[in-house]
């Protein structure tokens, strides 16, 4: 046989051989064309080497071990099995064995329940006279046995996802698995979002999404006040016992004017009830502690109240600036000399309007200009100054050049935040905007940094000086060629890659490309960086009187106390110190949602809501307001068959079919009727009722673009004008597992 002959056989079967290993290789099976991930449920949870019970067991699993699925098969007994294993690519997986269903997290988002997330919220239950807080224990498995027990106790009470419910036949007790977020962003890192296994006995089920909240738009007025029984509210409206005499268990804090969007809302916990006319609510709440109706203090060591008090009234504000000194940010350098001009000359008018009584706050700038790596000189930073002539100085001083190629960004947070670290107050309150239009290396943004930054690297630099992040990207993909979208994009990319890594109330992204809305958003946000300053000096002075501690869950939110707490340790001050044993407690009242005697609204209807559910209702009030008033009939039905993927009858109710669909409330009447009905409408009413869903569509496209809107009515025509006049937050939660609380009344159809 010669050499050539040889050569060709063996080619051959080494091609044989390859395309039979394709062919037997296990694919990981797709639905919808993505990958199935799943988890194991519980620690030790068995893997099979064949999918039925007698089989060998090739290992036990760890806690939330993360395979993607290849294939399910049912056994002779009927028992659903899982062939699971790690992803290779779309043509293969590694192998790892066969799983019980039932010992699998086959979701990777929370439960639902017609439309709603189920959600439940830790009862925390604390003895006055006993140093021990029951919190809710979390297990690895949902069993009774102890030998489960992980981690500490949950003592904060707040709002969790609910991902999947069992039951312990041995003991008879039932079992939730919760999460902080609603669904799983990471499948690698399910531990980021899956607390554990909780004791049902432990929670308080929430599964709507109506909640209450202060109504603070009719100031002044009294106070809100909660409840302990229905009783007490009845005989304030009847006016059978002096309102004054009967005790109430929480006060609204009516120095606060602004709820937050991160700010707790109170879980409406039944249907409102009427008495004499007036609705009232039960209602859950995350408060104090409450003993005796009076909030639990403990007393300050008088030698560590020293300490605190000298950090009393003396928070300065450190703003540093990170700008892209390339040629294409020239446009927007004018955005942040005239913010530095607008905040020193207004702080003082400020001060005097909002806070007469305090000590006024300073506000520091520090500007960095930061340009290519293959730019001789990269880097330009001016020290802190309360001077903005001094900025601007900096800045038109500055020659905007190159930024394609290379733009040094990670380099430029890293050495500004560097050379500030001797810059800092101990007690100041520190912000980095970042403002670009691409990301760290330009064109080379999927290259390694030539210094090594990275993502992370610059997340502990951020954490180390304890700042917070907030990034404007000034450029929008969609007006660049195909070729540059990525390249732009990756500002996006890499700055919520950092927030994620961040405390994220500490942290805020938007994209805006006019000079003016960039100017204004600075000065929002520093402002309100501000207001948190008098807030947290108003936190450490009651914390030094021993009037608050640190871990109280105070009803106005936390972002304060996280500021005292870094604060303390920017000082040598150990928190821990003044901590009220970490434990928030959830109980429920009563609430009167108008006061009887000035008839102002007290409480109004709030919905959680997350980004896919807004944008959902996005698209169903954008297909059926394109519908013509002459077609309402047949153009709403197919928008909810549309929306649904259900067959819609002409005597359905469109509510119903909503609620049901989406879980939102439905308030508009129109909407209540049949479709037949609908159909039979006089012209005037289905146009009226298209304008109120175009209104509210405007609405919901700029809650999800975090724009303020003001609402103007043409006084010939009537119609109403939509102006963008700045930006606003209104967003809670993590990167990508945002929620938002919308008034019922201004944005449900």
């Amino acid at each position: 046989m010669s050499l050539r002959s040889v050569c060709n056989t063996l080619i051959g079967n080494l091609l044989v051989f390859g395309l039979l290993n394709y062919a037997l290789a296990e694919k990981p099976k797709l639905l919808d064309g993505d990958l199935i991930h799943v988890h194991t449920t519980f620690e030790g949870a068995a893997i099979h080497d064949r999918p039925y019970d007698r089989s060998k067991v090739i290992k036990n699993s760890e806690w939330l071990e993360h395979f993607v699925v290849i294939k399910e098969e049912k056994d002779r007994q009927g028992v659903h099995w899982v062939r699971v294993g790690d992803f290779v690519s779309l043509n293969k997986t590694n192998p790892k064995g066969w799983i019980k269903k039932d010992d699998l997290l086959m979701n990777q988002t929370a439960l639902k329940e017609e439309g709603i997330y189920k959600k439940a919220i830790v009862i925390t239950r604390w003895d006055e006279k006993s140093d021990e807080i029951a919190g809710a224990k979390t297990r690895k498995a949902p069993m009774a046995d102890e030998v489960y027990v992980y981690g500490q106790a949950l003592t904060i009470s707040a709002i969790h996802y609910v991902y999947d419910k069992r039951e312990d036949f041995l003991s008879g007790e039932t079992f939730t698995l919760l999460g902080r977020d609603p669904r799983i962003m990471d499948p690698e890192k399910p531990d980021g979002t899956i607390l554990g296994w909780v004791n049902d006995n432990m929670l308080f089920k929430w599964n709507t999404r109506l909640a209450a909240e202060y109504d603070k738009s009719n100031y002044p007025r009294k106070a809100a006040k909660l409840y302990e029984t229905r009783e007490d509210v009845s005989s304030i409206i009847l006016k059978t016992q002096d309102p004054d005499a009967i005790k109430e268990i929480a006060r609204e804090d009516i120095e606060k004017t602004e709820i937050l969007p991160e700010d707790p809302r109170f879980p409406i916990k039944s249907r409102e009830k009427e008495v004499a006319g007036y609705k009232i609510w039960e209602i859950g709440f995350i408060g104090d502690q409450i003993v005796a109706g009076k909030w639990v203090q403990s007393t300050v060591d008088p030698g560590k109240k020293g300490k605190l008090e000298k950090l009393t009234w003396a928070n300065p504000v450190d703003v540093l600036i990170v700008f892209d000194g390339s040629g294409s940010m020239f446009a927007y350098k004018d955005a942040v000399i005239n913010a530095a001009r607008q905040i020193q000359a207004g702080i003082t008018a400020y001060w005097m309007q909002k806070h007469p009584g305090e000590a006024k706050a300073t506000v520091r700038f520090s500007a960095t200009m930061y340009r290519d790596y293959e730019e001789s000189v990269h880097f330009k930073r001016i020290p802190f100054t309360e001077d903005p002539s001094e900025i601007e100085k900096f800045i038109l001083n500055h020659d905007f050049g190159g930024g394609v190629d290379k733009p040094a960004l990670f380099n430029g947070i890293a050495e500004t935040l560097s050379a500030a670290g001797g810059e800092f107050d101990k007690k100041s309150i520190r912000l980095l905007i970042l403002i670009g239009d691409m990301g760290n290396m330009g064109l080379s943004y999927t290259s390694a940094d030539p210094r090594g930054h990275t993502v992370e690297t610059i997340s502990k630099h951020l954490k180390k000086s304890r700042s917070d992040f907030y990034a404007i990207h000034v450029a929008d993909a969609s007006d660049y060629e195909p070729e540059y979208r990525g390249v732009i994009n990756s500002f996006m990319e890499q700055s919520k890659s950092i927030m994620e890594n961040l405390d994220q109330e500490k942290t805020e992204m938007y994209q805006l490309t006019s000079p003016q809305l960039i100017k204004d958003q600075i000065v929002a946000r520093v402002v309100q960086i501000i207001d948190q300053r008098y807030g947290t000096s108003d936190f450490v002075a009651d914390v030094a009187a021993g009037i608050r501690r640190i871990g109280s869950g105070s009803l106005t939110g936390t972002i304060l106390e996280k500021r005292a707490i870094d604060i303390m340790i920017q000082n040598g001050i150990d928190p821990n110190d003044y901590v009220n044993k970490n434990v928030t407690p959830f109980g429920t009242g009563w609430v009167l949602i108008k006061d009887p005697e000035s008839d102002k609204q007290l409480f109004k209807h709030v919905v959680l809501m997350d980004k896919d559910e807004v944008e959902r209702l996005i698209s169903l009030l954008g297909q059926m307001t394109k519908v013509s008033f002459k077609n309402v009939k047949q153009g709403w039905m197919a928008a909810l068959e549309h929306e649904t993927g259900e067959m819609v009858l002409a005597n359905d109710n469109p509510a119903v079919i909503i609620t049901k669909h989406l879980g939102i409330p439905v308030k508009s009447g129109v909407l209540s009727m049949s479709f037949t009905d609908i159909g039979n409408l006089p012209a005037s009413a289905i146009k009226e009722a298209i304008m109120e869903f175009e209104r509210k569509l405007f609405l919901l496209r700029a809650v999800v673009n975090e724009q303020e809107i003001k609402i103007t009515e043409d006084d010939d025509s009537g119609l109403q004008n939509y102006n963008v006049v700045g930006s606003t937050k209104h967003w809670f939660g993590a990167i990508r597992n945002q929620r938002v609380w919308l008034d019922a009344e201004i944005y449900m159809p």
